[in-house]
């Protein structure tokens, strides 16, 4: 794909540029937080190193998801985020 990427002549933009529109970080709940910029969000899994989920949302079409509180601690979760042009990226946080 070409950067910068133009819609209005099919041209997508790379991924590099998706991720950046996507911010996935722990409140001080304990919670995570999704938010975009650009696209609704379809879909939020989180999964431990072990690969076992701990968390699925879906059917989210909107710009920013709240997990529950998260009963897991001090480990790194990864966060597979699908948005609603069914592209994934997948973010590291860490769990205190």
């Amino acid at each position: 794909p070409t950067p910068g990427g133009d819609p209005t002549l099919g041209i997508p933009k790379n991924d590099q540029e998706i991720k950046q529109t996507i911010i996935a970080y722990r409140n001080n709940a304990n919670q995570i937080e999704v938010l975009t910029t650009e696209q609704n969000i379809k879909s939020v899994y989180i999964f431990d190193l072990l690969g076992r989920n701990i968390f699925t949302k879906e059917k989210i079409n909107d710009m920013s998801l709240t997990t529950n509180e998260l009963l897991i601690r001090n480990q790194l979760v990864l966060v597979k985020i699908q948005t609603e042009d069914d592209k994934i990226i997948t973010k590291k946080i860490i769990l205190h």
